[in-house]
C-alpha cells in the first residue's frame, strides 16, 4: 500500500462529525471568553478538501495569535531526500540557517558537531508549560493551544512567550 504524502490526504465529509466538533467545542469552553474569536475560523476550515490546508489555516491562525512572525517553508516544495538528521542538515544548507534550535530532548537523537561542522549553531530549549486560568478545577497542562486561545485570548501570546 505504501505511505500516503501529507499533502494528499483528503478529509472525509461523510457523516456530521464536524456538527458534533462544533457542538462537543461548544458544550465544553461555552464559558470561555475567548471561544468566538477562534471558533467560527476553525470550523470553517473543516470543510477543506486536504488535511494538509486545514492544518496551515490551523499553523498560520496559532502563529499570528502568538505574535510569532516567521517564514514557514513546506518540505513538499524542497524536493529533498535526506531523511534523520541529514535531512536537517540538508534543511540548514538549503535555507542558510545559522542555528538549528530543538528541544532538548533532541540531543538523544542528533549530534550537535555535525551542523557545528556546517557552520551552524546548536542550541536546545526546555519546554515549559504556561499556567493561565482554565474554567473547570486544577490547571492541566498540555491540553490543547486552543485551551490556551479560548481561555486566554489576546494574553495567550505572552503567556506562551514567558512573559504573562
Amino acid at each position: 500500500m505504501g505511505l500516503q504524502n501529507i499533502s494528499q490526504v483528503r478529509i472525509c465529509h461523510q457523516g456530521n462529525w464536524r456538527r458534533k466538533f462544533r457542538d462537543s467545542l461548544n458544550t465544553a469552553y461555552r464559558h470561555a471568553p475567548y471561544l468566538h474569536d477562534h471558533l467560527d475560523g476553525l470550523t470553517d476550515r473543516l470543510g477543506a478538501e486536504r488535511l494538509i490546508d486545514l492544518n496551515l489555516w490551523i499553523i498560520g491562525h496559532v502563529l499570528s495569535c502568538l505574535a510569532i512572525d516567521t517564514r514557514l517553508v513546506l518540505l513538499s516544495e524542497l524536493g529533498l531526500e535526506q531523511r534523520g538528521q541529514g535531512l536537517l542538515l540538508e534543511l540548514c544548507r538549503r535555507l542558510g540557517a545559522t542555528t538549528f534550535l530543538a528541544q532538548a530532548s533532541a540531543r538523544k537523537y542528533l549530534e550537535p558537531n555535525a551542523f557545528h561542522e556546517m557552520g551552524v549553531d546548536f542550541s536546545t530549549f526546555n519546554v515549559t508549560t504556561p499556567v493561565y486560568p482554565q474554567l473547570w478545577g486544577d490547571f492541566i497542562g498540555n491540553l490543547s493551544i486552543f485551551d490556551l486561545l479560548f481561555n486566554c485570548g489576546p494574553k495567550a501570546a505572552d503567556l506562551f512567550m514567558g512573559r504573562g
